[in-house]
Order: structure tokens, then C-alpha cells, then sequence
């Protein structure tokens, strides 16, 4: 493995973590969800990477809309 590639998976692992964090900061910022739910959704940003962060955050932008 060279160090471009180790550079790459080092930004990849940040842009991330990032991520996460802002999906859960937003998620704890807002009023649409319960304590126990919104405990149960920051489980799912953190226990399943990048997928469980887009769908919180896509589910959180469609109750603001609906």
C-alpha cells in the first residue's frame, strides 16, 4: 500500500466521521423525534456507516417538509 492510498483512506475516514457527527448533532438539535427514538436512530448513524447518517438525515429533512 502506498501512501497516496493511505492518504485516501485517512480523508475517506474523516469525510466519515463527519458525517456521523453531523447527522448526529442535527438529529439532537431537533424537536420531530422523542428521547428513545432518537437514541434508536443514533445507533443506526453510528453502528451502520454512511447509510444510517443519509437516511436520518433524509428522514429528518422529509418530517420538516411533511
Amino acid at each position: 500500500m502506498e501512501v497516496s492510498d493511505i492518504a485516501g483512506w485517512i480523508l475517506f475516514v474523516l469525510a466519515l466521521g463527519g458525517l456521523q457527527t453531523l447527522a448526529t448533532m442535527r438529529l439532537w438539535r431537533t424537536d420531530l423525534y422523542a428521547r428513545d427514538q432518537k437514541v434508536a436512530q443514533t445507533r443506526l448513524i453510528w453502528f451502520v456507516p454512511l447509510v444510517g447518517a443519509v437516511l436520518v438525515l433524509m428522514m429528518m429533512r422529509e418530517a420538516k417538509q411533511g
